[in-house]
């Protein structure tokens, strides 16, 4: 039994601080964030919610002025602090002069357990994705948690409380809600949830993992694919559609953005509209992927520059980010999932009004460029570099020497849909 003298309590409090492993980095560049325990020699890391770039973190574990939000960030680091030091407090001298640094460590962190609570890390989860640019993911993630709410009525649910029947309870709802959802729709709210626990479990927050007994349901989907004719009918929708003299008419403006979606090899709109005035140069837009977080290249040919004039920014490339909105009582969606959603609606009148078959969405100029590329036999290889995929994985050489390819199979494309245009 040890026995502790009043002068002897300092020497056993255990310290405290923020701190990160600058060697361990998240696919957005960013570190997670601890609270560092030294006890008696020993050092041990006890994981917190929050992500940051490295170089935002000062030796003494305050966040940099340089980062947007640091005075926030530092609170919460504070109440991090605050809420060990305070379980600490709880015990009393001669426990702490027994407890190793591990064992004060597994303290704190069973009682973590007991209080974290699913949809309070999602919200963080949320917050991360934003401020990494991830707006089309963390809009999702939104989702998938208000409807997780209403699946189980609470508005609390602890990780460990996290079992196969509330995946059962979240699949029910989405089915039997007023507005059923598909059975993709449901796998992505399904797969959303799944990330948020997968997080939570490299985190350390949870060792619970329900999905181990239980498979995501899907489907083949359909894709929107749109003829060649059609494509013409929308390129060349002022022959069509008469305008509105000096100003760009919804219509026009919807079928400007589709395609130069499709003229820029079927770039998402996400990333469209977030594109800075420096990202073009040498008539080649480089920029980084929202939802892979690729960097990537695309040459933009006469028809996309046309297009881009139009629309020109101060700040931003296309001016779309820059406009005023009408002031809406009640207004929750930010200016991102305004235009995506108007897009969309858009395009639904822009097929009836040209006569357009085949159903149209923003994701239907991506589809369409594969598939007429696939058509003119340009190599399987070559579309998927061309979209983005597998880019990660290969040497900078060899990326450009297929940029060559891609340039080439995307003049080929767009020269097969505008030839003698309608």
């Amino acid at each position: 039994m040890y026995i502790v003298h009043a002068k002897d309590t300092q020497k056993f409090m255990p310290l405290l601080k923020i701190a990160l492993r600058p060697g361990q980095k998240n696919s957005a560049g960013q570190c997670l964030l601890y609270v560092r325990l030294t006890h008696r020699g020993q050092t041990r890391d006890i994981p917190t919610p929050y992500h940051i770039e490295p170089g935002f973190v000062k030796k003494n574990g305050q966040i940099s002025d340089r980062y947007p939000g640091a005075a926030k960030m530092n609170m919460k680091l504070q109440l991090e602090l605050a809420k060990y030091n305070s379980k600490i407090l709880d015990l009393d001298d001669a426990e702490l002069a027994a407890m190793t640094g591990q064992q004060i460590k597994d303290y704190l962190m069973a009682a973590d357990k007991k209080e974290t609570d699913l949809f309070a890390y999602g919200e963080e989860v949320i917050a991360q994705l934003l401020a990494a640019g991830r707006r089309s993911t963390a809009d999702s993630y939104k989702v998938t948690l208000i409807h997780l709410r209403a699946a189980i009525g609470e508005d609390a649910l602890p990780f460990s409380r996290v079992t196969v029947q509330t995946i059962k309870s979240l699949e029910h709802y989405l089915q039997t809600k007023e507005r059923a959802n598909s059975i993709n729709a449901i796998a992505v709210h399904l797969r959303n949830l799944r990330a948020i626990i997968n997080r939570a479990i490299d985190d350390q927050i949870t060792e619970n993992y329900p999905f181990r007994r239980y498979r995501i349901r899907t489907e083949k989907a359909i894709v929107n694919n749109l003829s060649r004719e059609s494509l013409r009918k929308l390129a060349g929708v002022r022959d069509h559609i008469p305008g509105g003299g000096r100003f760009i008419t919804p219509l026009h403006r919807t079928a400007d953005i589709f395609m130069l979606s499709f003229y820029l090899v079927g770039m998402n709109l996400v990333d469209m509209v977030n594109l800075k005035t420096g990202d073009l140069h040498d008539g080649r837009i480089t920029y980084r992927r929202a939802k892979t977080r690729t960097v990537y290249s695309i040459k933009v040919e006469p028809e996309a520059m046309e297009i881009i004039e139009r629309y020109l920014g101060a700040e931003y490339l296309l001016n779309f980010l820059e406009t005023k909105r009408p002031a809406r009582e009640g207004r929750t969606t930010d200016i991102y999932s305004d235009i995506k959603k108007n897009a969309n609606d858009w395009l639904k009148q822009l097929q009836a009004k040209l006569g357009i078959q085949e159903k149209i969405t923003m994701y239907s100029a991506r589809y369409s460029w594969a598939s007429i590329a696939a058509k003119l036999d340009i190599p399987e290889l070559t579309i998927a570099h061309a979209l983005g995929h597998g880019l990660n994985n290969i040497t900078e050489r060899y990326i450009r020497y297929e940029r060559v390819k891609i340039d080439k199979a995307n003049r080929k494309v767009i020269d097969h849909i505008l030839e003698s245009k309608l």
